[in-house]
């Protein structure tokens, strides 16, 4: 028999792998079809429709990886929840004392983790919809808003969507979400920011996108329903997995507690079925049904809380025999309620409302639901998302049935153009010739005006060039003047002084006085010079003085030269401690540096090396050996570290 199931399992499995197959060519099919009518659009016309529709599917996908992982938890639970047990057999072992083992009380802490995942998985599954909803919802926000919404909404869900895709995966993979492996706190973390990031984006001031208060009929229903139903499932299953331990007859005096809340657990997934076919429009029955699963989800979840106690920290039956009897009881009030509303129960043991939670078609399911409500009093095709389509579609439309006429537009403008560039030219040359003819009649105009004034301005600036030039000439012939009279009284000395003394009767005669330099040449007889000899010797002095100080300069400046070529000449002085000192800073300098390479080889060759630890050797332990080469790792550096150091000194020293 096992041979045959393992057979007919790997059938199973071959079916199963083709059907993948053929899915993964239906996938990338799709995902190219998508890709090129996205290319074919126009970006300007459909830009923020494609925005808002991908920001509805990514928000559509999100709420759908919610539900798998509700459905995954739901399977989990299904496999530890066992039927009830005979009453005979509960009432044999009801005294038996508790003991539970640190496995049961382990097994019991992950059912119950995963009844609370669950309930964060319904709540933001729930708080999605009903965004998803408030863009579709008839008479509730225009297509324009819809669009925005949609767009807002996907742009915040991203993290999200990452984080609850590795809580399916996992789930899926394991089959149970550990606390070790699945951070709850991390995720209640991200759901709680990205929610005050969707309000803070929707509830702006100066427009509210969706009413914070708005909610779809029969929403707030089946969501505390949905948690309701998870809280009875993780107490029985949390129950159940300590009574299928080992050490079952130590735990067996839980076994009248585990029937009923078996019976809860069951009970809450028939009130699910029913509530499948809930008509959302029927007000009166929609208020009285929420207010009876308001208290059911309540008391669940006490219910809950009070055996993880019992379970964990060593509470008491007492209270939760109590506290299962009030679920019970408001379980069986809206059991009532949904038999008299003649609300039988699916038939398909999956089936979900499209406004529950765990509902795994978020986007088919509301749309379709909108539809039918619409249908009452309006237009089935008066949705949102419809509205926008064909919005598009008319858009579109006009643009092909415009084409010829944006055609001849497009001539027509084409010929103005070139008629206004023709004209342009024209206006330009115009324009020219006119400043040609204004600047010509501006010349004429003003030529007559200025001719006497310019006559009259000429003559007077040249009176006065030629009274400034005469009387700069006179000035020049009176310093010429001045000179040639000291020039002949010079030279009227130097005669006087080479020429021989006359008699003394000539002594007393008067000199006449050199008026101009003809005067030099004519005769004077009778005419006798006597100078002193300070005068001779001044005058000596004043004509060989600029020799003199000639000689002087390039007597100097021989000299000076003569110093600087033998002061050039001299050898160096010798200086022995420079030498020595310079020296011995190229030797360490060099030994510095050998010093450097070695330690960086040393260390390059230590960090590139493979460290092993050999756990067959017995004369050094496996903690030894790695403390010895952590030993040899940390030399090398502290080596380089010290010659980096003194070469960085020396360095710095130079």
């Amino acid at each position: 028999a096992r041979a045959s199931q393992l057979v007919s399992d790997a059938a199973e499995m071959r079916k199963r792998e083709a059907q993948y197959t053929f899915d993964g060519i239906d996938y990338q099919v799709y995902k190219h079809l998508t890709v090129r009518l996205e290319q074919m659009l126009p970006p300007t016309l459909v830009a923020a429709e494609i925005a808002a529709m991908k920001g509805e599917l990514v928000t559509s996908k999100v709420v759908g990886i919610a539900s798998k992982s509700l459905e995954g938890i739901v399977q989990s639970f299904s496999k530890i929840i066992k039927p009830a047990l005979p009453a005979e057999e509960s009432a044999a072992q009801q005294s038996a004392p508790l003991d539970l083992s640190e496995d049961a009380k382990q097994e019991a802490a992950t059912m119950f983790h995963q009844a609370e995942y669950g309930h964060v998985l319904v709540d933001v599954s729930a708080d999605l919809r009903r965004l998803l909803a408030a863009g579709q919802w008839p008479d509730l926000v225009t297509a324009d808003v819809s669009m925005e919404l949609g767009s807002i909404v996907g742009h915040a869900v991203t993290d999200l969507d990452s984080r609850l895709s590795v809580v399916l995966k996992y789930l899926k993979e394991e089959g149970v979400l550990s606390p070790e492996q699945s951070n709850l706190d991390s995720l209640k973390q991200s759901i709680q920011a990205t929610m005050q990031r969707l309000r803070a984006d929707i509830e702006r001031d100066d427009a509210v996108l969706v009413p914070p208060n708005w909610k779809p009929p029969g929403w707030e229903l089946l969501k505390d329903a949905s948690v309701a139903r998870f809280s009875c499932m993780g107490a029985a299953a949390a129950l159940s997995s300590v009574l299928n331990q080992p050490e079952q007859e130590q735990a067996l005096p839980l076994v009248q507690l585990y029937n009923r809340i078996e019976q809860a657990s069951s009970q809450a997934s028939n009130a699910c079925l029913r509530l499948a076919n809930l008509d959302v429009q029927n007000v009166k029955l929609v208020e009285e049904l929420t207010a009876e699963a308001s208290a059911w989800k309540v008391q669940s979840i006490e219910m809950m809380k009070t055996v993880q106690k019992f379970l964990l920290s060593r509470g008491d039956i007492p209270s939760c025999e109590n506290a299962i009897s009030q679920t019970l009881k408001h379980l069986a009030k809206l059991l009532a309620l949904l038999r008299a509303a003649h609300l039988n129960p699916s038939e398909d043991p999956d089936a979900c409302h499209s406004l529950s939670p765990e509902a795994d078609d978020c986007w088919g399911g509301l749309t379709g639901l909108v539809r039918t409500i619409r249908a009452v009093d309006g237009d089935v095709e008066d949705v949102n998302h419809l509205v926008r389509v064909r919005e598009l579609e008319r858009h579109l439309e006009q643009a092909i049935a415009n084409e010829p006429r944006l055609e001849q537009a497009e001539s027509k403008v084409a010929q103005l153009e070139k008629t206004l560039s023709s004209r342009s030219k024209e206006i330009a040359m115009t324009n020219a010739r006119l400043s040609e003819l204004e600047k010509q009649l501006a010349k004429t105009s003003g030529m007559g005006r200025s001719r006497a004034h310019t006559a009259d301005v000429k003559s007077a600036e040249e009176f006065n060039s030629l009274k400034e030039e005469n009387r700069v000439l006179t000035e020049a012939m009176d310093v010429l003047q001045r000179q040639v009279d000291e020039y002949e009284n010079e030279i009227r000395s130097l005669k006087d002084f080479k020429s021989p003394k006359r008699g003394g009767g000539a002594r007393g005669t008067p000199r006449r006085s050199l008026t101009t330099i003809s005067d030099l040449g004519s005769p004077r007889a009778g005419v006798t010079l006597e100078e002193p000899a300070s005068n001779t010797g001044a005058l000596e002095a004043t004509i060989f003085r600029p020799a003199l100080q000639n000689a002087l300069r390039d007597a100097a400046r021989w000299k000076s030269l003569a110093v600087s070529s033998a002061l050039a000449d001299l050898p160096p002085l010798p200086n022995f401690s420079s030498d020595t000192v310079l020296e011995s800073k190229k030797e360490a300098s060099w030994d510095n540096t050998n010093q450097l390479n070695s330690a960086l080889s040393t260390y390059r060759l230590e960090m590139a090396s493979i460290k092993l630890v050999d756990l067959t050797n017995t004369s050094k332990s496996p903690r030894q050996q790695l403390r010895e080469s952590k030993a040899k790792t940390k030399m090398a550096t502290d080596n380089l570290e010290f010659v980096a150091s003194r070469c960085r000194q020396q360095l710095y020293g130079q």
